[in-house]
């Protein structure tokens, strides 16, 4: 495993994390999937001490990750551990009948951090992230001041925000020093980030956390058109719902064509383009399996792309992107 350092901060991460979401096992509200289908917590257990065993130091989180499941899961198999460093995140609430809202007020902020260190064991959180961007200015000075107070009382150590593909919400936002990690989505399938965002984390010295690195497992080996997912699984809903989604179906169906004639794995490719652009501090796939694990790592470390595979890879891209536009 190899170690990045984000920004001037002294934070040294595991350029490859865990995302612990698929981990948190079956949550539905009124009948709408938010979780990945079920995972025993045997399993779960497995995939966290299997990712430390390799080297893995962080583990992103959230207190809606099976309502708060995912943070008892890596207190109870990393109680006697210090080197982690862990990510939680706050800013979604079930709201018992559609499925969630959102809401980023101090009050909420400061609830939900006391929530996550007691499920936890923690006395501190390494990096709090507010889940979801703020639609308003007015939104994230309050949030700000309950970040503040988390800094200062020694509650939280660094802040910042995860957009997921809402990179416009930063525009208004930056530079602001309670903004030093930004969780992004990037991927083979979604690199509006490079266009959008890139510039501006470099500048300010931003670190960027890679969320869905995989696009939901998308970029794995398994043809996606032909899975049937639990109705526990929110892809099930995606999948026969989402015409987005859909699109990016057909477009990894692209890129595997493209792996199987140069002989390469599209989820090593798919890290590893992610892992040659230096503003990456860490990519973090969700992982429910822990041969899935080691064979990510694997695939990222055992060879390395060849500069002539990325740019045959770049002419693909922007081909699929043209012809989406």
């Amino acid at each position: 495993m190899k170690y990045r350092i984000i920004g001037n901060k002294d934070l040294e991460v595991s350029e490859i994390g865990l995302g612990t979401w698929p981990l948190s096992g079956k949550l539905s509200i009124n009948e709408h999937p938010f979780s990945y289908g079920d995972v025993s917590k045997k399993i779960a257990y497995s995939v966290l001490e299997k990712a430390y065993e390799n080297g893995i130091n962080i583990f992103d989180s959230a207190d809606f990750y099976g309502l708060g499941k995912s943070e008892y899961y890596i207190s109870e198999v990393f109680k006697d551990v210090k080197d982690i460093i862990v990510i939680t995140k706050a800013g979604y609430i079930p709201d018992g009948i559609y499925g969630t809202i959102t809401d980023i007020s101090y009050n909420h902020i400061l609830a939900s951090v006391n929530r996550s260190l007691n499920r936890l064991k923690r006395s501190f959180i390494d990096i709090f992230l507010i889940h979801v961007p703020p639609v308003t200015l007015n939104q994230w000075y309050d949030a700000k001041k309950a970040i503040q107070y988390l800094k200062k009382n020694g509650l939280i150590k660094f802040s910042g925000i995860s957009v997921g593909a809402g990179f416009n919400s930063l525009k208004n936002i930056l530079p602001d020093p309670d903004v030093q990690i930004v969780e992004a989505h990037y991927n083979l399938l979604f690199r509006d980030i490079e266009k959008k965002l890139l510039a501006d984390l470099n500048k300010y010295e931003i670190g960027l956390i890679v969320a869905s690195p995989l696009s939901r497992g998308i970029l794995s080996e398994k043809s996606y058109h032909k899975r049937i997912f639990d109705k526990s699984d929110v892809r099930n809903r995606w999948k026969n719902n989402n015409s987005q989604f859909i699109k990016l179906l057909d477009n990894s169906e692209l890129i595997k064509e493209f792996c199987r004639k140069y002989k390469i794995s599209i989820s090593g490719l798919a890290l590893s383009y992610l892992l040659k652009n230096d503003s990456v501090k860490s990519i973090v796939p969700g992982i429910k399996s822990v041969d899935y694990l080691t064979k990510n790592i694997e695939e990222v470390y055992d060879f390395r792309y060849s500069k002539e595979i990325f740019n045959m890879l770049d002419e693909l891209l922007h081909k699929i992107e043209t012809t989406n536009d």
